[in-house]
């Protein structure tokens, strides 16, 4: 068995990688998703959701430039989907 403690792990999500697993993982199966969008346009969608997105501290805003932003509702999942991947790779 093997256990993992990642730390500030939404902020070390390779995005475009998290990006790509998660539509493998919705448009190469047997039966299409039923989403009414094709790979391209989700894509899209999903980068223009949690790449560079600006957020503010301190009265400061800054981009997020690494991995996904703290409290992006995407967060959560990209980073379930990124570890599953990396668990099906061991």
């Amino acid at each position: 068995m093997i256990s993992f403690d990642i730390d500030n792990l939404y902020t070390n999500v390779p995005v475009h990688e998290a990006i790509n697993i998660t539509l493998d993982m919705l448009y190469k199966r047997s039966s299409p998703p039923p989403i009414p969008f094709n790979r391209s346009q989700m894509k899209q969608m999903l980068e223009i959701a949690v790449i560079n997105i600006p957020f503010r501290f301190l009265q400061k805003t800054y981009i997020q430039s690494d991995g996904v932003a703290m409290g992006s509702p995407l967060g959560p999942i990209l980073a379930d989907i990124f570890i599953s991947h990396l668990e099906k790779k061991l």
